[in-house]
């Protein structure tokens, strides 16, 4: 495969793991991933590695061939043993590395000849199974699975720092997981809960972005600002200045009646 189908995939794997296990995604693990997709191309002489490490290269490929020791499970092994210290300081920055070596080995099972996965078995292995469905290297149907995959990383972006759960709250719109969206990260920074809901003090009907102060009970307590019955018993002059001393100064917590039916979400506080 060309070196920007192997980019596309180690970054759409990158990011496809960050989305599914919530870890942060960092510029450095991502480049991490990026440049090792390309190392099991290090034995051939001519790949993008290959030129620049032509002393390794060039015995690897007269020794071992191409797509067979490095694009092994072999080659996996050696790799993680070589990066396991990194995992005991950064396992982020070791799991990229990781991944994005088989990410290589990965795609080039889409290739026609497949590669040599239990090397020094001659047993190779393809995805998927039909040669018409395998790509050709360079060929136009890799061009239309390079475009779909940076269209695919272009739309997994936001889900990758949203995280799975946190993109389907986004979807759904569903309050459990906003619930528990907050509870991960409270204490670390504000939010606010949009909602619509009733008083079930008053009953009366409420439709606020409310700062969110805490949890409680499997609910969330808010701030919630009240300044409209000022009105009823000032003069339009004293309570003008009262409401804006009040929109400065006052909230008024309440406990809120949180029904099923609205739609409620959580959003990032700035």
């Amino acid at each position: 495969m060309l070196a920007a189908t192997h980019a596309a995939f180690s970054t759409a794997l990158y990011l496809g793991g960050a989305a599914v296990f919530e870890y942060p995604t960092e510029p450095i693990a991502w480049g991490l991933a990026i440049l090792f997709s390309f190392m099991p191309d290090i034995d051939i002489p001519t790949s993008k590695v290959g030129r620049p490490l032509f002393f390794i290269s060039v015995p690897i490929e007269k020794r071992f061939g191409h797509r067979t020791i490095t694009h092994s499970l072999i080659g996996v092994g050696v790799l993680a043993a070589l990066a396991s210290p990194l995992y005991l300081l950064w396992p982020v920055g070791f799991w990229a590395i990781l991944g994005g070596y088989w990410s290589h080995i990965q795609i080039d099972m889409a290739n026609i000849r497949g590669v040599d996965l239990f090397w020094p078995s001659p047993l190779r292995v393809v995805m998927p199974g039909k040669v018409k469905y395998r790509l050709e290297v360079g060929s136009k149907a890799e061009m239309i699975v390079l475009c779909a995959m940076l269209v695919f990383c272009v739309g997994l972006y936001p889900m990758s720092n949203l995280g799975l759960r946190g993109g389907l709250h986004q979807i759904l719109k569903d309050f459990d997981i906003a619930y528990g969206e907050f509870v991960k990260v409270q204490g670390l920074t504000w939010h606010t809960l949009e909602l619509k809901a009733i008083d079930n003090l008053t009953l009366e009907h409420i439709e606020c972005a409310c700062p969110v102060l805490g949890a409680w009970q499997k609910g969330l307590i808010v701030a919630y600002r009240k300044t409209d019955l000022v009105r009823y018993y000032f003069p339009r002059f004293l309570a003008f200045m009262f409401k804006k001393f009040l929109a400065l100064f006052s909230y008024r917590i309440r406990d809120i009646l949180l029904l099923p039916a609205f739609k409620i979400y959580l959003r990032r506080f700035i």
